[in-house]
């Protein structure tokens, strides 16, 4: 990979595009809001994923992380975290994405490790084993 990429504190991934909502979001969410350019070979060696909305090839399937989750809010157009009670914390945590009512589907819920899939402008949940999760 050639080039330069953009990158923030709070990302794990590389942006290309410096007008990437994601980027926008991950700024927002950071510390200090800066945006640090890089050598795209740098990016590489830190072992950053592209990013899924500006740099990734279109996608059609997606697993839940941590890391991946403002990037499918900000892919995923009809979407919104998804928090529940944490028992021990006794508060809300995130715990992955709501993906509202589209094209006649219901109100899904994706937890992390859970994958999305994307057909013909439908997305759907495939849940993943509790091993996994």
């Amino acid at each position: 990979m050639t080039g330069t990429v953009y990158v923030t504190a709070g990302s794990g991934s590389y942006h290309t595009d410096l007008a990437c909502k994601a980027l926008d979001t991950a700024r927002l969410n950071s510390r200090t809001g800066k945006v640090r350019v890089i050598p795209a070979d740098e990016a590489t060696a830190q072992q950053r994923p592209a990013c899924l909305v500006c740099t990734a090839p279109a996608a059609t399937e997606w697993v839940v992380t941590k890391a991946n989750l403002g990037e499918l809010w900000e892919l995923i157009g009809p979407s919104k975290p998804y928090y529940s009670l944490n028992e021990t914390a006794d508060r809300a945590v995130c715990d992955g994405l709501t993906i509202r009512e589209h094209k006649g589907l219901p109100r899904v819920v994706a937890r992390f490790g859970d994958t999305i899939r994307h057909d013909r402008g439908r997305y759907t949940v495939h849940p993943a084993t509790e091993d996994v999760r």
